[in-house]
């Protein structure tokens, strides 16, 4: 498990999306930590390489995606510098005789102002990441249910590639996400509305694809990489 984790984000693996970079390797357990900046990792980067549009959708609802569980499962999110505009890793660190020895350099870039200033263009990467999480950061604030002091429960759904989870505030009604971390689309059983104590229609707090649910009789729709966070508030 750990030498496959290893070989899929530092692109080894066949199929890999990722750009990452081996650190702290054991070459016995196939242990190791990964550099990279988000970007690299979901598969931003090398898709602006090569040219792939497909891979570069997946990469940015990727990243996208995964800012959406950090940003609601408890806690305080952590966003690192140049994750808001969806920055590439940063190579000129070899250059230097002080940090080529260390790759965690490589997810410390020196800050791409040319970048920012393309993050109010939903044309461009920076901008579709940009919108997105300044979008999901207003969502959390006008959650009471997202508010610290609150506790998470994990759910259980009848498909293995969907992630639902529970978000219960002293303060607050019930707070459920949806989370489909699979590239194609996935549908879960309606009854974990019951489960989360919701009703059949709750609001759309936030969402990759629009605020609606998509609702076909007892089941619910995800697309592929796609998450809804869902309240009756």
């Amino acid at each position: 498990h750990r030498r496959f984790l290893s070989d899929f984000y530092s692109g080894r693996f066949p199929g890999s999306f990722a750009d990452g970079l081996l650190f702290q390797e054991n070459p016995l357990t196939g242990d190791a930590r990964i550099s990279g900046t988000a970007a690299a990792l979901c598969g931003i980067e090398r898709a602006r390489r090569t040219g792939d549009s497909a891979a570069l959708d997946a990469g940015v609802r990727r990243l996208v995606l995964l800012h959406a569980v950090a940003y609601s499962y408890g806690g305080i999110p952590l966003l690192y510098m140049g994750d808001e505009l969806g920055l590439p890793d940063d190579h000129t660190y070899l250059d230097d005789p002080a940090a080529r020895d260390d790759n965690r350099w490589v997810h410390r870039p020196w800050m791409d102002w040319g970048a920012a200033g393309r993050r109010h263009d939903p044309a461009t990467v920076e901008g579709r990441v940009w919108r997105a999480l300044a979008g999901l950061a207003e969502a959390r604030a006008s959650s009471p249910a997202l508010r610290g002091g609150g506790v998470t429960s994990p759910l259980w759904t009848d498909s293995a590639a969907v992630l639902a989870y529970l978000r219960r505030h002293p303060r607050s009604l019930g707070f459920l996400a949806l989370v489909n971390v699979a590239d194609e689309a996935r549908s879960v059983d309606a009854g974990v509305l019951d489960d989360a104590g919701l009703s059949a229609h709750p609001r759309v707090v936030a969402s990759s694809d629009g605020l609606s649910l998509d609702r076909r009789g007892d089941r619910l729709h995800l697309p592929g990489l796609g998450f809804v966070w869902l309240s009756d508030e």
